[in-house]
């Protein structure tokens, strides 16, 4: 004999899979464009150490829009990644010490692009594109 009950409702899978509220949903569309303003701000900074070697005030003038443009995604991602507010806040004091900088938003990237692929989304070189699932 069978355990099973044959008068029980047909069972579906997409009934196992949790809902995605949209708080979850803007969280993770904060995390995906904090990271892609990381991402782009680690290759100004790059591009303009380069330009700052050869040109000079073009390349330092450069490097100030790098420093302004990693200030704001990492507030976005770490406000959207930890929620704590001294998280936030050690990690933008971080991002003014040379070096440092590049080792917080190494981590952070890193930090996203591990939440985010658990979310479903594919993360490229840019960061996020889009929602596969």
């Amino acid at each position: 004999m069978s355990d099973q009950n044959p008068y029980a409702p047909p069972t579906s899978s997409l009934s196992e899979q949790p809902v995605e509220s949209s708080n979850e949903r803007a969280r993770l569309n904060r995390i995906a464009s904090g990271q892609r303003l990381i991402v782009i701000s680690i290759l100004v900074t790059l591009g303009a150490a380069a330009l700052a070697a050869a040109v000079g005030v073009l390349g330092q003038a450069l490097q100030v829009v790098g420093l302004l443009v990693s200030l704001w995604g990492t507030y976005r991602l770490a406000s959207a990644l930890s929620g704590a507010t001294w998280i936030t806040v050690l990690c933008l004091i971080l991002m003014v010490i040379p070096l440092v900088n590049l080792i917080t938003m190494l981590v952070l990237s890193s930090r996203a692009t591990r939440t985010l692929k658990k979310a479903g989304y594919k993360v490229g070189l840019l960061g996020a594109s889009q929602q596969v699932a």
